[in-house]
């Protein structure tokens, strides 16, 4: 018998396990299986030793994964491996772990999303991730941040990538030409900016 002594200061006591690390029972005659042991017995304490059919380290792997539950897709061929692993022999269109995913000429290898898009390869097909400001199958399109019309006081906008600017009229200043001038400037800056608006127009008309 093992006995272990908990301390609870000031006072201890002590409890007592009828059988050794590993073993359990009425008469301590059962080991005790490795912990994650699935489908598997023991001889001695902490085995796993896997019954018929199943593999692995846990035996937690059907041997027969490719007759019960044949996890290769689109037409392609499980081949059993050892240790409850598998592979799939994929039809030429075909490639993955399990055959899922297309190749051809519009999945990912080929690079299809554009402006710095992610792709993702699904099953029988691919999607793009677009970065902001862009959208359509492959991000090839800039969305019009002018579209909701965000510039006031009849000033002009100017669609760019995910931004737009907004060319004030005369008289207005800000992100969309929101604010007076007489708001935000006097003197020689109000002449400043004039000057700044009246470039702008020369350049952009």
């Amino acid at each position: 018998m093992l006995y272990w002594c908990l301390i609870f200061s000031p006072q201890f006591s002590c409890i007592f396990s009828r059988c050794d690390p590993g073993w359990d029972g009425a008469s301590c005659e059962q080991c005790v299986r490795m912990l994650g042991c699935i489908h598997g017995t023991c001889h001695q304490p902490w085995q796993c030793i896997c019954q018929s059919g199943w593999a692995g380290k846990f035996c937690d792997k059907d041997v027969h994964i490719c007759e019960h539950q044949p996890p290769c897709q689109n037409g392609a061929e499980c081949i059993y491996d050892r240790d409850g692993e598998y592979s799939c022999l994929c039809l030429e269109e075909f490639h993955g772990k399990d055959c899922e995913l297309k190749t051809g000429p519009y999945d990912c290898l080929m690079q299809p999303c554009a402006n710095g898009a992610t792709c993702l390869d699904g099953m029988n097909r691919f999607s793009c991730q677009c970065q902001a400001g862009f959208e359509g199958r492959f991000c090839t399109i800039n969305i019009d941040d002018c579209a909701n019309q965000p510039c006031r006081n009849g000033a002009k906008c100017y669609d760019r990538i995910n931004d737009f600017d907004c060319l004030c009229p005369e008289g207005f200043v800000g992100k969309t030409c929101d604010s007076r001038t007489s708001d935000h400037f006097s003197g020689d800056k109000y002449i400043y900016m004039q000057s700044y608006i009246e470039i702008l127009r020369q350049n952009l008309f």
